[in-house]
């Protein structure tokens, strides 16, 4: 049996093992960015209790993404099991497919000074067992560049990784390491963002500042500054949103979210949910608020596959049990699902980058200074404020950079 490797860097892994036609309807029961954000949550949550002292960074957007191409190829029990986790019950494939397209081409650029380039692409062996209506929805729908190559050759795993090299910027630049005999695909989507805050923080302000990190204590570089920042607060955590772009014209921010000192960060981290993202999101107050942030960079990798089974997605990875026959003319399986990330976080703004196989204006408020310093293990969000898509999703336990 060959096998078909996705990869959505994060990357999915299938492996060879009808295609039946849906009407189109109406819209989704919810946005495609409304589920990957609940996927990302679901998924987050599971990395940072398996590496309680690591820093962990995942892309909902791209992770998102990769797997609504699964359900794409999905059919039978193996489509109900990816559409209860995702919550794409009842979508036919031609909404989820009309979605994609617009969420695509939502996140295709932005008129501000932040830079989001999403992209995806399709490669697939020789004579693999592939349906040519899926490659032609992936072209259509998802934008993916579509390449049929020789597996055999060293120069196809070379070819593939220079196409994630050139979408990260540089900054992922191997997804696949080798290419198993059996291996008959790779579906890969990549993400890069880069952006400068819209109130950039100065080096003179940068200084030593201690840090109490999941390993123990650690001096770390603080930057700070003092501006009218998006502020929430409640007893478990404090909320600043630091937005990239103009001043009051950019779409992207990050969210610091800082645990208060008798919460733990993994409390926190399990109880994310979408309704308690869009709470803290929704009751943002804009305060002057005198903030102390790490400078941080770091890279991230893991294999999606047990923590997507552990939510209920099996059959999809069974190789006796997987219907994937909306891609291969014969059964396939997922196989593996890498996702790696990156990111920088400086004075002047953020780089990102993930592979996987997903503003308003500031008021001033005189008199009142709201103090946040974080010292401590904390999560950082970068959302898309236009489509709601949260791009990555971290814990930062030690900070370096």
């Amino acid at each position: 049996m060959r096998k078909l490797c996705v990869v959505l860097a994060t990357g999915v892994v299938l492996a060879a093992s009808g295609v039946t036609a849906h009407a189109a309807g109406s819209a989704l029961p919810r946005p495609l960015a409304t589920s990957a954000n609940d996927l990302g949550f679901k998924l987050f949550s599971q990395l940072a209790a398996k590496s309680p002292r690591g820093n962990v960074l995942i892309s909902p957007t791209s992770i998102g993404l990769a797997m609504d191409m699964v359900f794409d190829a999905s059919r039978g029990a193996t489509r109900r099991q990816i559409a209860s986790v995702l919550g794409l019950q009842g979508v036919s494939t031609d909404q989820e497919r009309e979605a994609a397209r617009s969420l695509m081409a939502d996140l295709a650029g932005s008129p501000d000074s932040a830079q989001l380039n999403v992209a995806a692409s399709f490669w697939t062996d020789l004579d693999a067992p592939i349906q040519p209506a899926f490659t032609q929805a992936m072209q259509q729908y998802y934008d993916a560049d579509a390449q049929s190559l020789d597996f055999s050759s060293p120069s196809a795993m070379q070819t593939i990784n220079a196409w994630v090299s050139k979408a990260t910027q540089g900054k992922i630049p191997k997804i696949v390491e080798s290419i198993p005999p059996t291996t008959i695909a790779y579906l890969i989507n990549a993400v890069y963002f880069k952006g400068q805050w819209a109130s950039p923080f100065q080096k003179v302000a940068t200084a030593p500042h201690s840090f109490s990190g999941a390993g123990g204590p650690m001096t770390v570089q603080m930057m700070h500054q003092a501006s009218h920042l998006g502020y929430f607060a409640n007893k478990q955590v404090q909320v600043v949103q630091l937005p990239y772009g103009s001043p009051g014209q950019g779409r992207f921010a990050m969210s610091v979210i800082l645990p208060r000192p008798h919460v733990s960060l993994q409390h926190v981290i399990a109880g994310l949910t979408p309704g308690k993202w869009a709470k803290w999101t929704a009751n943002r107050e804009a305060l002057f608020v005198a903030l102390g942030l790490p400078r941080f960079s770091f890279k991230y990798s893991t294999d999606l596959v047990p923590y997507l089974a552990a939510l209920g997605i099996r059959r999809a990875f069974d190789q006796y049990k997987a219907n994937l026959t909306g891609m291969c003319t014969m059964r396939c399986s997922v196989n593996s699902v890498v996702h790696k990330t990156f990111i920088h976080v400086d004075e002047k703004g953020t780089i990102a980058a993930a592979a996987t196989s997903v503003s308003g204006a500031i008021f001033a408020v005189s008199g009142f200074q709201v103090k946040m310093l974080v010292d401590r293990p904390f999560l950082i969000a970068i959302s898309d404020e236009q489509t709601g898509s949260i791009l990555f999703l971290g814990a930062v336990r030690a900070p370096s950079g």
